[in-house]
């Protein structure tokens, strides 16, 4: 039986199939669902399309969708005519003639479309009109301003006449004209901003226009910003006046805070003590200084009792008590151990162990002195007493340290033995003496670790004379002995430097090696007969033996050894060996700080083997060694040589010697090296060179620490930086030559005299007893075998030698009055002026008053030169003749320069001026090459910056 579905689908269901297959799930039903409604829906609208019906023959659906959608777009097509229709319709309602127009009609469609197609072409050429109307109207208002272009003119007239041609050049003519303005403010915001960066080019570039190398250098604009970037850097890092203004202001401030500090520490060592003060302890003090002033006489143990108690009382309101160790015996209370903290013992090894007490004041002690030095002598010691007391009493000590309490011993010997080195310390740098008078104290007792630090000039004394005295007799003994020739000898020398201006200002010593009190009374009479009181207090001449002088020190020394050879051998009697001997002879050698006569009458040969004296005097009369060897071989600006540390070194040393400085290229001052030390006059100045790398082992601050420790020492440095030497070597030097100029350090003198004359030192050489030498003297023969030598003057700043054989040293033998009253004159200008006190303008500052100061100094030390110069000129020569030969002090000059004859000026060499003549300095290098030359001669000096000229003597006259 089947359903009512079943019966009312028929065998629909069971003849429909899905992909060939019956449909027996939801999708495929869903399938046959579809496809029967859009049978429905096609057989709908084809009903009512009326194109087919329920009866009509089935198709498939595409053919039957493929029919429905052409007759749907003629519908489109018929509608759209419709709607077209209706629009014209409703635009034809305005005009009643085209209502009623026949629009079939061809000739009416025609007519109508041509209308149409004149009012779209109207509605098109407003536009254009607005346009021509806006332009004419902007050309009119531009045409009437003034200075227009007459281009604006021409366009206006043909947009007026409707001339496209016309119109069509203005056009292209303006477009030229706004690529020009636009061209135009480019140009001006480019010159805008190129004046900013660069005005100075920008001013060549707007001067030059026309200049076609500019294509070629523009481009390369970034390398040349970039080096001119580095360029000023460069410059503003090495410039030579903001260093020296640096240094300046460092100097300033290590001035300010070293003052400062000492005014700090004054303040608060007083604010302390003052603070601390009771008025008990006040009177105290009081009590004290009357109690020790009166510790003498029969009642001397009330009063020293009586300071003991005071100091007892006194002692914690004073931070430092300083006092003679018999007034520490005599007032410090002993009756309890440490009553200070730290005890320092100065000259210790001229205490003997009585000192020993002073260990029992304080825990720590510091002693300084130096066991090389005389030690306490002890004289009229019964020794085999005193060993016999010290194995008694000091049995308690082992026997390596009893036997340290010699009688000989000092209580510096003794501490150092007892300290066995411990918290030793040695002070090493050595400023009082030159190094060659300290050089033999270095090696005979300190091992030569002595650093001479000493700074000196060519223009020194002569360290160091030797004074043989033939005829001298050492006669007597023991206190009696004297030589009566030896110390006639040695009062002359020193009368004749007391009348040596080269000697002004310098004080002066007497020491006899040997402590004989005949000797000792003999000099004493001979300086007070031929020196006045005046001038012995003046020079601080004092005389006595090396123990006398321990401590003490004098500009120049004279020593006298006293012994004479008198056995029948030949030989000087004795012996001066020994510790006790090398402590008199070290602090006898080392007790002048500029020149050391040494006065004996005994070669050195005459002394025995192991005499110290002889090992003195071989030393002092061999030929000096320099610390630093002249350079061997050719220095080149590019090859490295041994004797620099780098090239730059090298070329600096070549603009220095270029200009004939004496130069020395790594000298050594103690344990510092300097690259090169220039020397001239009495000064040195150190030339640090900086480089791309340091020495090994050093980097800026020890470079600059080294630059102090030497400074302190009064080295003056220029440091020349090989980045501007590089960039700059003229103004990189300019400082260098400034400073030379400064100091007074001027070029050596030409000639090959002057080159043999640079290598000797004449300080060793042998000078007579009756000669009469002076800073300068030149070797001479010794006394009692030969005739002395007259010996020459000091030389006069900026002269070259004078010839030698001459009298009195000099090429002349007279000159014309007039020329013998013009040196008098300037000699009397020259004492006015050295005379004359200095003056200091106000206002200057710290470093500008130094600077004045010192070329005040160095203005009176070369016056005072050129006045000895002139003196002994006057001294030597005689007055009569006629026109001298050579050119002298005095002379008037007729000059050529250059191969030009300057005849309207006199000149002379003078150090201040003449009247009636141009003066020429003898320190000046054109002075330095016209002193002692023959009229005719053609010479050549350098002048500033290192440029030669050319001058010729024409004409010397009176």
């Amino acid at each position: 039986m089947r359903s009512k579905l079943s019966k009312t689908a028929g065998p629909f269901v069971e003849a429909v199939r899905v992909d060939g297959r019956t449909p027996e799930d939801t999708g495929t039903v869903t399938v046959v669902l579809a496809r029967v409604q859009l049978e429905l829906r096609l057989t709908q609208v084809e009903s009512e399309w009326g194109g087919g019906g329920p009866g009509a023959p089935w198709q498939g659906h595409g053919p039957r969708l493929a029919r429905l959608r052409q007759e749907a777009q003629a519908l489109d097509a018929l509608l759209a005519v419709a709607e077209a229709r209706t629009e014209v319709l409703t635009a034809a309602a305005t005009s009643p003639e085209l209502v009623v127009a026949a629009w079939h009609d061809q000739a009416v469609e025609n007519a109508v479309r041509a209308l149409l197609r004149a009012a779209t072409t109207l509605r098109a050429a407003e536009r254009s009109r607005r346009i021509i109307a806006e332009t004419e109207e902007l050309l009119g208002a531009w045409s009437e301003r003034p200075g227009v272009s007459p281009a604006v003119g021409r366009a206006l007239d043909a947009v007026r006449a409707r001339n496209s041609e016309g119109y069509r050049e203005f056009s292209q003519e303006i477009a030229e004209v706004r690529g020009a303005a636009r061209l135009r403010s480019e140009h001006h915001v480019a010159l805008t901003r190129a004046r900013e960066a660069f005005p100075s080019l920008a001013e060549r570039i707007t001067g030059s226009p026309e200049d076609t190398g500019w294509d070629e250098r523009l481009p390369a604009l970034a390398e040349a910003w970039a080096w001119s970037a580095w360029h000023q850097r460069m410059e503003r890092l090495t410039d030579p006046d903001a260093e020296r203004a640096l240094r300046r202001r460092l100097t300033e401030a290590d001035d300010e805070a070293r003052i400062m500090l000492a005014r700090l520490a004054a303040a608060r060592a007083w604010h302390r003590c003052l603070g601390l003060l009771t008025g008990d302890q006040s009177r105290a003090l009081s009590a004290y200084q009357q109690a020790a002033r009166r510790i003498k006489g029969k009642y001397q143990h009330r009063y020293r009792r009586d300071a003991q108690a005071a100091l007892r009382k006194a002692q914690t309101a004073v931070p430092a008590w300083i006092m003679p160790l018999h007034q520490v015996a005599e007032t410090v209370p002993m009756d309890r151990p440490g009553i200070f903290d730290v005890v320092i013992v100065d000259e210790a090894s001229q205490s003997g162990l009585e000192a020993m007490l002073l260990s029992w004041l304080a825990d720590r002690m510091v002693v300084v002195g130096d066991s090389k030095q005389v030690s306490p002598s002890n004289v009229g010691l019964k020794q085999d007493e005193y060993f016999h007391l010290r194995d008694r009493l000091l049995t308690g000590l082992e026997a390596d340290v009893r036997s340290l309490f010699g009688p000989e011993s000092s209580f510096f010997d003794l501490t150092e033995a007892l300290s066995a080195g411990r918290g030793a310390l040695m002070l090493k740098e050595h400023f009082r003496c030159m190094p060659e008078i300290i050089s033999f104290s270095n090696e005979l007792c300190y091992n030569g670790w002595l650093q001479p630090l000493r700074q000196y000039g060519a223009d020194r004394l002569p360290p160091v004379r030797t004074v043989y005295v033939g005829d001298g007799e050492a006669v007597g003994a023991n206190s009696r002995l004297t030589n009566a020739a030896e110390a006639e000898a040695l009062v002359a020398e020193i009368v004749r430097c007391c009348a040596d201006p080269a000697y002004d200002g310098k004080t002066m010593g007497v020491i006899s090696l040997r402590a004989s009190k005949a000797h000792l009374a003999e000099l004493e009479n001979l300086l007070a007969e031929r020196l006045d009181y005046e001038q012995r207090e003046e020079r601080r001449i004092r005389v006595g033996d090396a123990e006398d002088f321990q401590g003490d020190e004098r500009h120049v020394m004279f020593v006298s050894c006293v012994n004479s050879p008198s056995t029948a051998a030949g030989t000087v009697p004795g012996g001066f060996t020994g510790k006790t001997y090398e402590q008199r002879l070290n602090v006898a050698a080392s007790r002048a700080q500029d020149q050391l006569w040494v006065f004996h009458s005994a070669r050195a040969e005459q002394f025995h083997a192991n005499d110290l004296r002889r090992q003195w005097l071989d030393h002092l009369t061999r030929p000096t060694e320099e610390e630093t060897a002249a350079v061997g071989g050719e220095v080149l600006p590019d090859v490295r040589h041994e004797a620099f540390d780098s090239l730059f070194q090298q070329q600096v040393y070549l603009e220095l010697t270029g200009r004939d400085y004496r130069v020395r290229p790594g000298y050594r001052v103690g344990r510092h090296a300097i690259d090169l030390v220039v020397e001239g006059g009495t000064r040195r100045l150190a030339v640090a060179c900086d480089g791309d790398t340091f020495a090994e082992g050093e980097d800026a601050s020890t470079a600059a620490a080294r630059q102090r420790d030497l400074e302190r020492v009064d080295w003056t440095f220029v440091r020349v930086r090989g980045s501007r030497f590089h960039l700059d070597r003229e103004q990189s030097l300019a400082p260098l030559w400034a400073e030379l100029e400064r100091l007074g350090i001027e070029p050596a003198g030409e000639g090959p005299e002057d080159d043999d004359l640079a290598g000797e030192d004449p300080a060793h050489d042998i000078v007579p007893a009756e000669a009469a030498p002076g800073p300068r003297s030149a070797p001479a023969a010794e006394v009692g075998t030969e005739p002395p030598m007259p010996a020459p003057v000091p030389e006069a700043p900026g002269t070259t030698p004078p010839a030698p054989g001459a009298p009195g040293g000099f090429p002349v033998r007279e000159i014309p009055a007039a020329a013998f009253h013009r040196v008098v004159r300037e000699m009397q200008q020259v004492q006015a002026a050295v005379d004359a006190p200095d003056t200091t303008p106000e206002g200057l500052d710290a470093p500008g008053l130094a600077f004045l100061r010192r070329s005040q100094a160095d203005q009176r030390d070369r016056r005072t030169k050129r006045l000895a110069f002139l003196r002994a000129f006057l001294d030597a020569v005689a007055v009569g003749g006629g026109a001298p030969e050579v050119v002298v002090p005095g002379a008037l000059l007729v000059l050529e320069f250059d191969g030009r004859v300057d005849q309207d000026t006199l000149y002379t060499v003078a150090e201040l001026s003449m009247d009636g003549a141009d003066v020429v300095s003898p320190s000046s290098p054109l002075g330095h090459a016209l002193m002692w030359q023959r009229a005719g001669r053609d010479l050549s000096y350098n002048a500033s910056q290192d440029k030669a000229h050319r001058v010729v003597v024409r004409e010397i006259r009176v």
